[in-house]
């Protein structure tokens, strides 16, 4: 398969979590943040 976007990133938003990812040659991260007002 052919590489479109060497670096991206996305949001997956619910409710009560917020999950990012970042995608780079070098890393592949992902982040889960609450979004009640206790996790601020």
């Amino acid at each position: 398969m052919q590489v479109v976007h060497e670096r991206c990133c996305g949001l997956d938003v619910h409710k009560k979590k917020v999950v990012g990812c970042i995608i780079t040659p070098e890393t592949k991260e992902v982040r889960t943040f609450g979004t009640m007002t206790d996790d601020f």
